[in-house]
């Protein structure tokens, strides 16, 4: 996981947000850099360590990472 992209959903700024927002904001930067992923895959930059593209359930998971830490801490 990015640690920039991780440090802002765990923010006081994005914990800010109503829950439906932090959801919206989760589901769309899991699409948009599903979109960067296929547009550039990573034998087409120099990206050391980053691997082959992810799998549907790689996918699956960063989305639901995501969606998790946009959810109120209980």
């Amino acid at each position: 996981m990015d640690p920039l992209l991780t440090r802002y959903v765990q923010s006081r700024a994005f914990r800010s947000h109503a829950v439906s927002t932090r959801l919206n904001y989760a589901t769309d930067i899991a699409l948009f850099l599903t979109f960067l992923w296929g547009r550039y895959p990573p034998h087409a930059v120099d990206h050391p360590g980053r691997d082959a593209a992810l799998t549907p359930a790689q996918r699956a998971a960063a989305v639901q990472a995501h969606q998790q830490a946009a959810m109120p801490e209980e």
